[in-house]
């Protein structure tokens, strides 16, 4: 894997591991560092993962699966819908019910090797290794399964994974939410719990993410770094002077540009077939209702 990363100005990524490096005042245990999952410390949607290998596992059906890679697609080429996130997360919950707790670690641990590991963006995870070496709390934060999230924190050497909880029974998968999609808001309410549990400074601490509905989070931290940012994420960040990250590598924006383009053009020719199909329609009827004049 390539290490060139594409920077939003000359430097930044140097700058960003001085940053991490330098020696604080404080214990560096007290200093935070929260990463985004999807688009910022890894190419393409967890969620999207966990559907297709629980599609293997027949726990899910052809239409949740189909669902989800839609979703995945248009995350990947368009940004967070957090909407769509909140809606597909309700529904692989449910259909998730009678899974056991141990079915989802052996699905973390496999999502990891298969996925994780091919698609994590370089420059991210440097950081995030640099954090682990300065001895900071280092934390992944996400709207996938906790079970997930914390098997993906486990194998990088991070302190923790915070996703999304699912009622829990006997060791089986009850089918329920446990609290609240971590998205949004709820990003910041785990971060403060975890700054609270382990003593962390915030203005000291760091966060990373991909997508405007994380500014609350990065908000509450000293150090907010947009890392492949949206449009509504790049326009904030400038406007606060928050530092810029682009971690894609040239294949990944290729990559992106062919699927936009793909996309218009399917919804030109789609466009482009009903405006014909339409003229066809009123040709025939105009000539319809000569003959019966």
């Amino acid at each position: 894997m390539s290490n060139h990363s594409q920077e939003e100005s000359p430097g930044v990524l140097a700058t960003l591991h001085d940053a991490i490096q330098t020696d604080t005042e404080i214990d560096p245990s007290r200093i935070g560092a929260f990463f985004d999952v999807d688009e910022t410390l890894v190419r393409g949607a967890s969620v999207y993962w966990a559907a297709k290998e629980m599609f293997r596992r027949a726990l899910f059906g052809f239409r949740d699966l189909g669902f989800a890679a839609k979703e995945s697609f248009r995350f990947i080429l368009f940004g967070e819908d957090s909407g769509k996130i909140d809606s597909f997360t309700s529904r692989a919950a449910s259909i998730a019910a009678g899974t056991s707790v141990e079915e989802m670690q052996r699905l973390g641990e496999e999502i990891f090797e298969k996925y994780f590991v091919p698609k994590v963006y370089r420059a991210t995870y440097d950081l995030l290794k640099a954090h682990v070496a300065a001895g900071h709390t280092v934390y992944l934060i996400s709207a996938t399964p906790w079970l997930i999230a914390e098997e993906f924190a486990a194998r990088i050497g991070a302190m923790g994974g915070i996703g999304t909880k699912v009622k829990v029974h006997d060791g089986l998968l009850v089918g329920e939410l446990d609290g609240q999609i971590i998205h949004g808001e709820e990003k910041v309410v785990a971060v403060l719990e975890v700054a609270a549990e382990n003593n962390l400074d915030l203005q000291q601490s760091w966060a990373y993410s991909d997508s405007a509905n994380d500014i609350p989070m990065l908000s509450t931290v000293g150090h907010p770094v947009a890392v492949n940012p949206d449009r509504a994420l790049r326009a904030y960040a400038r406007a606060n002077g928050w530092q810029i990250l682009r971690a894609h590598e040239t294949k990944d924006v290729v990559l992106r540009l062919a699927g936009r383009v793909a996309v218009f053009a399917a919804l030109g020719a789609g466009a482009y077939l009903v405006f014909t199909s339409g003229r066809k329609g009123t040709r025939k009827a105009s000539s319809f209702r000569a003959g019966r004049a």
